[in-house]
């Protein structure tokens, strides 16, 4: 698989994600792959995903959309610090969502 297909697909997943948790969405393909690149240089693929050091695009605040100015590059551990901080932290029947991806429960850490 070619880096431009997984990118493809890993930015269709998080859009895909943002929406089924009502959160908007402001991001290209490009401005997307771009913002990735900037924060984590050439190989950011293998940098992103869900490992606690692995990095994620976290939403300042946790409640606005994801924009390229309103989002930071965190690892896992520090997004979800800051999600636990600021209220966004999944809690209860919330926590227990489906992933449309796999159409397993997610899992929290």
């Amino acid at each position: 698989m070619t880096n431009i297909t997984r990118a493809k697909e890993a930015y269709w997943a998080q859009k895909a994600n943002a929406k089924a948790r009502g959160k908007d969405w402001k991001f290209t393909l490009e401005e997307w792959i771009s913002w990735w690149e900037e924060k984590l240089g050439p190989n950011w693929l293998e940098k992103r995903g869900r490992g606690k050091s692995k990095y994620v695009m976290g939403r300042r605040g946790g409640t606005s959309p994801y924009s390229t100015e309103n989002v930071e590059c965190l690892t896992n551990l520090q997004n979800c610090e800051a999600r636990r901080l600021n209220g966004s932290a999944a809690k209860g029947e919330e926590a227990q969502k489906v992933s449309l991806l796999t159409n397993r429960p997610k899992k929290f850490i």
